[in-house]
């Protein structure tokens, strides 16, 4: 059973705890009833294909929103990605740079001024756990990487980064930057052919969020991906009448 993520300042990172740690929570993650329900993870798919390695400051793997099961398939829709590292939980959504039509028109078409709304009602779902968690911060990152092998670990050739809140002027501190939000936004939207990859969701330092360590931590992974739904709805043909008139 999952019993919490135990790292902080008395407990230093081990990897392969932390292997063990995501193979449990990501066992309960997928039978998780509103991460069914609400975003249709699809429980019959499998998450990475390999888990390998005895060294790194890191340690992801991810549920599958695609319909389908198949191995070419999932980085054709949003995926839900836990990272363990050596100084926080991730719990994000990533948006692969191969994915479906649907999705990548949809960004298109809403532009910079709607995808800003997206990521403000992202921010505003997220804000009951922010305000009981306050150790929790909201993310964006975009990140363009190559692999030089299969197995190998991924080269970054580009990263951009920053709390949401930034996206949104006027709102709470931080201080609105939205010039961080349009950079991230026209690298995905005009990315040609560049490995480059969007995800929304939060970080939870294990310093600022000792609420970690408990077994209900898989709870606010799970409210952290259940908040992202309205980027989560661009990647579902339904959806598209609604952004277009957004």
């Amino acid at each position: 059973m999952f019993g919490g993520f135990p790292f902080g300042i008395d407990r230093p990172y081990s990897y392969l705890e932390a292997k063990r740690l995501l193979v449990l929570a990501m066992r309960e993650l997928k039978s998780h009833e509103n991460l069914i329900n609400v975003l249709a993870v699809n429980q019959a798919a499998s998450g990475r294909p390999a888990i390998t390695g005895r060294q790194g400051d890191g340690i992801w793997d991810f549920l599958s929103l695609a319909p389908e099961s198949g191995k070419s398939t999932f980085t054709k829709y949003p995926h839900l990605s836990v990272a363990i590292n050596s100084q926080a939980v991730e719990a994000m959504v990533t948006v692969p740079h191969a994915v479906n039509t649907t999705m990548r028109k949809n960004l298109i078409r809403l532009g910079e001024v709607g995808f800003r709304g997206i990521v403000e009602n992202v921010v505003n779902n997220l804000n009951p756990l922010l305000l009981e968690h306050t150790g929790a911060t909201p993310w964006f990152r975009g990140i363009h990487w190559r692999y030089p092998s299969q197995r190998a670990t991924p080269l970054v050739d580009a990263i951009i980064e920053f709390d949401l809140r930034t996206a949104i002027p006027g709102g709470s501190p931080p201080k609105a930057q939205p010039r961080w939000l349009a950079a991230a936004y026209g690298s995905f939207v005009n990315k040609e052919n560049a490995n480059y990859q969007i995800g929304i969701g939060v970080v939870f330092r294990y310093d600022r969020c000792p609420e970690l360590r408990k077994p209900d931590a898989l709870d606010l992974i799970a409210s952290a991906w259940l908040s992202c739904k309205p980027l989560v709805d661009l990647a579902r043909t339904e959806h598209l009448t609604a952004v277009q008139a957004a």
